[in-house]
């Protein structure tokens, strides 16, 4: 949801403290999916994780919204690949304007981007049967992730209304609020802050 409905939800739907419950829970479990999963362990292999706490982590990136994870993986491997130089999908730093850059960073790049070759980016992931049962059911595990939480609160408060709040704050405003964490990473953390050692592109602490 964009900022403008997302303030209109904050004013004709309060969030109950179910609804709050709901936001947290999920926005935690798909932001470890997404950061521990997709970006840690798929794309850099920054540990080996058993296989069912592997398939979890693969569950709750899928319900992210962030795309596939093996596809989120080949888009970041691409990206360290030619970290804030010609051909990186979401770099801030090849813009007429900072906050060209910025918006592009945070969300303008999934619009406009080239695919990178899943062969030649994760032909690991590809291989890996544990990692395929699970991402190749990449749009059932978002349909998961709207159902919970809006079932989830028809049953708290048997009221049907509670179908579309819980939809609306466990997915809806959820998934917002997650794409403006990850963007954030994407295009602040390239532009501001911290460099406390030498590195060959621009990120920053």
């Amino acid at each position: 949801l964009p900022i403008p409905l997302t303030l209109i939800a904050l004013i004709w739907f309060p969030p109950t403290v179910s609804n709050l419950v709901e936001f947290a829970l999920f926005w935690f479990l798909t932001l470890v999916g997404v950061i521990c999963g997709s970006h840690r362990f798929l794309s850099h292999k920054s540990f080996v994780p058993v296989k069912r706490f592997k398939q979890l982590l693969v569950i709750w990136a899928s319900m992210g919204g962030q795309g596939p994870p093996v596809v989120w993986a080949a888009f970041h491997r691409r990206h360290h690949q030619v970290t804030d130089k010609e051909g990186d999908p979401h770099t801030p730093t090849l813009h007429s304007t900072k906050l060209r850059g910025l918006f592009h960073a945070a969300f303008g790049w999934m619009k406009r981007h080239e695919s990178p070759n899943p062969m030649v980016y994760v032909r690991d992931l590809l291989r890996d049967e544990d990692i395929g049962a699970v991402n190749k059911h990449y749009y059932k595990w978002i349909v998961l992730a709207m159902l919970l939480p809006a079932l989830a609160e028809f049953a708290i408060t048997r009221n049907p209304l509670g179908l579309w709040t819980g939809f609306l704050w466990g997915w809806g405003i959820r998934s917002f609020v997650l794409s403006s964490t990850i963007g954030y990473v994407n295009s602040m953390n390239h532009l501001m802050g911290t460099r406390a050692f030498d590195t060959r592109d621009n990120s920053r602490n």
